[in-house]
């Protein structure tokens, strides 16, 4: 039993013998904090008077009075807590009788039992607890509904209100009671007819002398939030913010000043963004305002603003019509004139503006093509009534008005007030539609929370148990059973809970429950319950144990249960998710890995034989042309290659740079020297205009000339034959390094501007069939100079017209210059020694055969392998000095080849050869023991340095 369930006891009752027997019950049962006796009616409503009890035990025969008359005459009083009726005789009338006057409950002394006392105590306070909660519920809501119709009232009062000083002065006083402040103030800015700006205030609750002798509030630090219109100020003690205290000449309060503690002040701001002034409360108490004021005020101040800005057109109006409309284009609101008949005149260019109608369109009746349908039906009938009626002087509505802007409807407050002449007959209709779209928006919110915390409270979605310990029969709520698949009338016990559980989840169950009561540790669990028809459901459990203060033994077990079976489907179908797209993906990668290699492997051999042959000085110039044709298109396909893997690993972020100074100048001569052929196939004039003063850069010398050859590819293959393609640098006056590479090709359409440089776009399938090519390269392009922390935009004036590609970088200075290399045919090697032997492993017999040809051509001594026994029995045999391999061999991997080589300590260094180039592949290599990783078709000037570089210290 915890304190919350022990309570103070007025025992009422003459007989001493039964008082003791009572006072005994109380304690065993564990329900008596405190017991209180009174032998009389007289001596109670004395002790009444003075404290408050939980429950009252009255005997039904007192000296003085019966109970039932003791009864009536304490519910009279106000006593409101429970009454528990005791009597040694009675009839079920008298119990009857009892009950209707208030009691809580009703026992008789000869059959009622210690036990049953303290339960019907326990129960009896219990109800009552539960029914004040209730009441406090259903109170919140009343004075929700009480606060929302009391600004509703304060709001229709601002906005009939025409007179200014009335206005601020009403406000003020509204705010004031409102939120139970002390005194109030609204200091708000006034501008006179000759333009000239002041400002004004008004008090609430204190008299206006006391404030005269201070000056006018000053832009200070605590201040100054308000008057810059920068949202509710709240303080629970104003003396205690950093702020307080910090403008000179008095740094706090000046000497008389209001004994302000507790403060709270809000702007009011009118909807073009003016701060029209600033409501400021006090309170010599701390802690007296709420954030419940704070929105209380805000919604006053917002009321106060459209009131003000209302209020001082009506007085403009007053003192000059002919400055009206002057007046009138300058607010934010939409204004109009009709004339008598109600036909629409005049609307300001805010009307224009925000519906996009004209004048001449929206005159007369024309304003009903921009209201909601529904709402221009009821505006109509309302207004002709309105304008029918001689003594009616205002109109006013709410209506849906189409924004031209995004041809949303937003709510509107339609306001006009009659213009009468001397005789008293309308003359003029003077309106405003004011934007209240977002205060109709919060109270819809406002209902909305409203109906929610109602249906809370009508109909919880959580299961509540309670159980006292040790386990027996289990008290659940009608959801709780619900969620165990029970009818609401069905009785449970301990043995029927853990029947319920799926078999899987009753031991964790279990376990979790005497952790909870056995450790103290909470209980929160997930398991799931599983109805008479197979039927189941996810249930989440949260509960924990209540223990004895004395004995600190466990007497209660008590909790929560919430279906979660829905968020359980969820979760399962976001793993069966993940699981597909993981697998997808780790299936494309091993896709494109494997078709890598499939289509480098029978490069290899080609490029190989042709770079072999052109080496051969006996061959024609023709035959040399060819092969040169036929190299650069198999480095062509290897580049395409090379595009998707580079797509893949930019995509997942897996892709490396290796940053140092380069010279970007270099980058593009290299790449227009790589294009040359290309240009003059397709007679192209080239002008190479490089300006810049600051042309280096810190990035990745190959990717970089990779992005500069792609722009220049771009260039020459949607150029028709005989046009010109334009690089120009220069440095931008922000700091940047530019380039731009134009052209006069067939240009882009202006929607495709958008996607150029999306995956495999170009631009339609028409450009594609007629020039080839992937659409890959100005992807990779703008991912690589992303990367570098620069940008890359395309431009175009559509088809013909040609196309701009512009690339931005920042410089940085010149201290080491990285060039980007350039690829060539390899040349026979100066110096090479015949005696540098080399094993060759590939099971590929055509690239084997043409390898072998080329590198003793270069003059090495080569021998070659296909197979990885073929290899290590070749090592035993013959000393080499380089292993050059494939990382693919039937009978193992080149991997394994050179880990054995190691391990049987040959003195061998090694390079991997693959159509596998992913960094993955990479690592692997260099873990393997290989110096170098060259993906088919190789670069064979990177071949050939690598072989210097891992020969020359032999």
């Amino acid at each position: 039993m915890t304190a919350a369930e022990q309570f103070d006891i007025l025992v009422i009752d003459d007989d001493e013998v039964d008082r003791m027997a009572v006072k005994r019950a109380l304690r065993a049962g564990g329900v008596a904090r405190e017991v209180v006796e009174a032998v009389d009616a007289r001596e109670a409503e004395s002790v009444l008077k003075t404290r408050q009890f939980d429950c009252i035990l009255l005997d039904h025969r007192l000296p003085d009075r019966d109970g039932l008359s003791v009864l009536r005459t304490l519910r009279r009083a106000g006593v409101g807590v429970p009454i528990v009726v005791m009597t040694g005789q009675g009839s079920e009338q008298l119990a009857v009788d009892l009950m209707k006057a208030g009691a809580s409950d009703y026992l008789s002394k000869s059959t009622v039992s210690l036990e049953h006392l303290a339960a019907s105590v326990r129960g009896a306070v219990r109800v009552a607890r539960a029914e004040g909660m209730a009441r406090d519920a259903t109170d919140e809501v009343v004075r929700q509904k009480r606060l929302a119709e009391t600004l509703y009232r304060i709001g229709g009062k601002l906005a009939e209100e025409r007179d200014l000083s009335k206005l601020v002065q009403m406000v003020t006083d509204e705010a004031t009671a409102l939120i139970r402040a002390q005194f109030g103030a609204f200091f708000y800015n006034v501008v006179n007819d000759r333009g000239e700006s002041y400002m004004l205030y008004t008090l609430s609750g204190m008299p206006r002398e006391k404030f005269a002798k201070f000056p006018m509030p000053r832009n200070t630090a605590v201040f100054a939030p308000t008057f810059n219109g920068e949202g509710i100020v709240r303080l629970d003690d104003v003396t205690a913010d950093p702020r307080y205290g910090r403008n000179a000449p008095y740094h706090g309060k000046p000497p008389g000043h209001l004994p302000v503690r507790s403060y709270i002040a809000a702007p009011v701001v009118s909807r073009s963004g003016e701060v029209l002034g600033g409501l400021f409360f006090g309170h010599e108490r701390v802690g007296v305002f709420t954030a419940e004021d704070e929105q209380v005020l805000s919604g006053i101040a917002a009321q106060a603003s459209v009131a003000i800005d209302n209020a001082r057109l009506y007085e403009a109006i007053k003192r000059r019509e002919q400055q009206y409309r002057f007046l009138a284009e300058s607010v934010p609101q939409i204004m109009w004139t009709a004339d008598a008949d109600g036909a629409l005149d005049y609307y300001n260019q805010r009307w224009t503006q925000y519906t996009g109608l004209s004048l001449d369109a929206s005159v007369g009746w024309g304003w009903q093509e921009v209201m909601e349908p529904a709402d221009a039906a009821r505006c109509e009938t309302l207004w002709r009534e309105v304008i029918a009626d001689p003594k009616r002087d205002v109109f006013e509505i709410e209506v849906r008005l189409r924004r031209a802007s995004d041809t949303s409807y937003r709510w509107h407050l339609g306001r006009a007030v009659a213009m009468r002449d001397e005789a008293g007959k309308i003359i003029k209709w003077f309106g405003t539609l004011t934007d209240i779209h977002d205060a109709k928006v919060a109270e819809e919110a406002l209902r909305i929370s409203r109906e929610r915390m109602d249906l809370v409270l009508d109909a919880s979605e959580l299961g509540m148990w309670y159980c006292d310990l040790p386990f027996g029969e289990l008290q659940w709520n009608d959801k709780c059973k619900e969620h165990f698949h029970l009818r609401h009338d069905a009785r449970v016990m301990i043995d029927d809970f853990y029947r319920l559980l799926h078999p899987d989840d009753r031991e964790p169950t279990r376990k979790a429950i005497d952790r909870a009561i056995e450790e103290k540790r909470p209980y929160d669990i997930v398991y799931r319950t599983v109805g008479s028809g197979g039927e189941m459901k996810w249930i989440r459990a949260i509960g924990r144990t209540f223990f004895d203060d004395a004995t600190g033994k466990p007497v209660r077990f008590d909790g929560i249960t919430v279906d979660v079976t829905e968020q359980k489907e969820r979760e399962r179908t976001l793993r069966q998710a993940k699981e597909a797209a993981e697998a997808a993906n780790v299936a494309k990668d091993q896709f494109l890995a494997v078709l890598s290699h499939e289509l480098r492997t029978p490069l290899m051999p080609v490029l190989t034989m042709v770079q072999s042959l052109e080496m051969e000085p006996s061959l024609s110039s023709e035959v040399h042309d060819g092969l040169a044709v036929i190299r650069r298109n198999v480095e062509l396909e290897a580049r395409l290659i090379d595009d998707l893997l580079d797509l893949t690993r930019i995509s997942k972020g897996k892709l490396q740079l290796n940053f140092d100074t380069v010279d970007l100048h270099a980058a593009i001569e290299n790449a227009v020297q790589i294009c040359s052929v290309e240009l003059m196939s397709k007679r192209l004039q080239l002008v190479v205009d490089l300006c810049a003063a600051r042309h280096h850069v810190r990035g990745d010398a190959a990717r970089l000339q990779q992005v500069f050859w792609n722009l220049i590819k771009n260039a020459i293959k949607f150029t028709p034959a005989g046009g010109r393609i334009t690089i120009h640098s220069f440095d931008d006056p922000r700091g940047s390094l530019m380039v731009q590479v134009r052209d006069t090709g067939i240009g882009i359409e202006p929607q495709a501007l958008g996607r150029i440089f999306d995956a495999f776009e170009q631009a339609d399938r028409s450009v594609t069939r007629q020039f080839g090519g992937l659409g890959l390269g100005l992807a990779i392009s703008k991912a690589l100079i992303d990367l570098h922390g620069g940008k890359l935009s395309a431009d175009s004036a559509g088809p013909g017209s040609g196309a701009t590609f512009t690339l931005e970088l920042l410089p940085t200075a010149a201290e080491v210059t990285i060039k980007p290399e350039q690829p060539a045919t390899p040349t026979l090697a100066a110096g090479a020694s015949p005696d540098v032997r080399i094993l060759l492993v590939d099971d590929h017999p055509d690239t084997n055969k043409a390898m072998a040809r080329l590198l003793e051509r270069l003059g090495y001594d080569v021998q070659t392998a296909d197979s990885v026994q073929a290899a290590l029995s070749a090592a035993d045999q013959t000393r080499f000095d380089l292993l050059i391999s494939d990382i693919g061999l039937p009978d193992g991997s080149g991997l394994e080849l050179m880990r054995e080589l190691l391990d049987r300590q040959h003195a061998i260094k090694g390079i991997a050869l693959s159509g596998f180039g992913m960094e993955e592949d990479v690592k692997k290599s260099k873990e393997a023991g290989f110096y170098e990783h060259l993906t088919k078709p190789i670069n064979f000037k990177r071949l050939e340095a690598a072989i210097k570089d891992l020969t020359a210290a032999r």
